[in-house]
């Protein structure tokens, strides 16, 4: 069973954002992040800055863009 979180526009505190990805990795090596029809990206980008995540990929379509991140150890 992989987590699926919901993210808000209104979470931007690194502190969140870092308990929101600590839920994420529980058990876990990679993210997939999907934005669906947002500007939102203070996920992706706090993700992109940290130096124990690597962007492996990254897809655009029309609306939705899909990344996919691994944890460094």
């Amino acid at each position: 069973h992989l987590p699926v979180v919901g993210v808000s526009s209104a979470v931007r505190e690194e502190a969140e954002l870092a308990e929101i990805v600590k839920r994420l990795v529980d058990g876990h090596d990679r993210i997939w992040l999907v934005l669906s029809h947002t500007n939102n990206k203070t996920l992706f980008e706090y993700l992109n800055k940290r130096s124990d995540f690597a962007l492996l990929d990254q897809q655009e379509t029309t609306g939705i863009q899909l990344a996919l991140f691994r944890r460094i150890r």
